[in-house]
């Protein structure tokens, strides 16, 4: 059995042209809102369509989604499907998505890339950071905007 850790996912805006309109998104708070609470939360029961595999972890491992260099959200990943290749998803170029519980798919205050320094020294670009799981308590303090 692999070991829980947290996760960094980095997110691309050329990501969301197949899940919702473009122009809804015009800022970090729309993202959180529209993406992860109306449409990744309550539309999609969690389904995260990616185009191409960023990373393998641990059911029950912690994902942070990073939006602009910022930590936006996070949710606990739970599966990868492979996406039918007769569907219009593969199609358009989807071909797994991430299945994460969507009863812990949260919203925060945007944390930056130097804030998040005091837990895990990581430059926020498209790199896929693996932050050990004994981290946790910390990143929990960070997410709910306390000292660390």
């Amino acid at each position: 059995m692999e070991e829980l850790e947290i996760r960094i996912l980095p997110m691309s805006e050329d990501e969301f042209c197949g899940y919702i309109e473009p122009d809804c998104i015009t800022n970090i708070k729309d993202m959180q809102e529209i993406f992860f609470m109306q449409d990744l939360k309550l539309k999609r029961n969690g389904k995260f369509k990616i185009k191409e595999s960023h990373f393998r972890t641990a059911v029950g491992s912690l994902i942070l989604f990073q939006y602009r260099k910022h930590l936006i959200a996070s949710a606990i990943y739970d599966k990868t499907f492979k996406i039918d290749e007769n569907s219009d998803d593969y199609k358009n170029g989807y071909k797994e998505y991430y299945l994460f519980k969507p009863d812990t798919i949260r919203i925060f205050s945007p944390i930056s890339e130097e804030e998040f320094q005091q837990i895990k020294e990581v430059k926020f670009q498209q790199a896929k950071h693996k932050i050990d799981y004994n981290k946790l308590e910390a990143v929990e303090k960070i997410i709910k905007n306390e000292k660390y």
